[in-house]
């Protein structure tokens, strides 16, 4: 059995929950695409011309424990964990960290078809400062829970 791509399990969870913001999060449907499942992109505003924008959400794997076998019987338990970059638009910081809370509570205890459970990280998601361009980040950091 193949391992589960987890940044796209949980790309296309974010896709699906209403997280009450302006703008819904889009992965793979139709329309502007703002959340990835890949290491921070830069904005097409950096003269990138994939039409990455602004504000947008990264999520990537970012490795986990090492696998914990089952006694007596075949298979492991797996704690996979991934990392939800955020990035606001230039200058809006508040914007930005709404956003970054809103991907964080939508991330605690989720319910990802394939997984046990999901568990933040951390309780607040964890400032990462402007970069040249006024835009803020934050990630959010989660650990899933997969039998296998």
């Amino acid at each position: 059995m193949a391992a589960p791509a987890t940044e796209q399990d949980v790309c296309a969870y974010l896709q699906a929950q209403s997280l009450g913001w302006a703008t819904p999060l889009n992965f793979n449907g139709a329309g502007a695409i703002n959340l990835f499942a890949s290491l921070v992109l830069p904005s097409s505003q950096d003269g990138n011309e994939g039409g990455v924008p602004a504000q947008a959400v990264f999520v990537a794997a970012t490795g986990g424990p090492a696998p914990i076998p089952y006694l007596g019987r075949a298979g492991s338990y797996y704690q996979p964990t991934i990392q939800a970059r955020i990035r606001s638009n230039p200058g809006d910081q508040a914007g930005g960290l709404a956003l970054a809370r809103l991907v964080r509570d939508a991330l605690h205890e989720a319910v990802i078809s394939g997984y046990v459970g999901a568990l933040l990280e951390q309780p607040e998601p964890l400032p990462l400062g402007a970069d040249g361009r006024n835009c803020y980040g934050w990630s959010v950091n989660v650990r899933l829970l997969r039998a296998g």
